[in-house]
């Protein structure tokens, strides 16, 4: 029976190193997802600083992924989600 003990606390031990790995790996993937949302944040504050209409939209699908404050107040709404053709041109198809 004494020979099983070694095989046991080694299993622990891999367990162990595992489970630290798994903590540090997802620690550091939280900090980077706060680092990007941060940074998010900072951008969306400084498009909605400008006092002009700024929107971003896909180029593929034309769909609506930003719209800053002063084009929220213009158009009274805010139409991110929405096509660009339709929210900004009434038209069923891209301009």
């Amino acid at each position: 029976m004494d020979w099983l003990y070694p095989t046991i606390i080694a299993s622990l031990a891999t367990g162990v190193a595992l489970l630290l790995q798994r903590w540090f790996l997802l620690s550091r993937q939280k900090r980077n997802i706060a680092a990007l949302n941060a940074g998010n944040e900072r951008l969306k504050a400084i498009l909605n600083s400008i006092p002009a209409e700024v929107y971003v939209a896909d180029i593929h699908s034309y769909e609506i992924l930003f719209m800053n404050q002063t084009m929220v107040d213009s158009f009274g709404q805010d139409h991110t989600g929405d096509r660009c053709y339709k929210a900004f041109r009434a038209l069923d198809t891209p301009c």
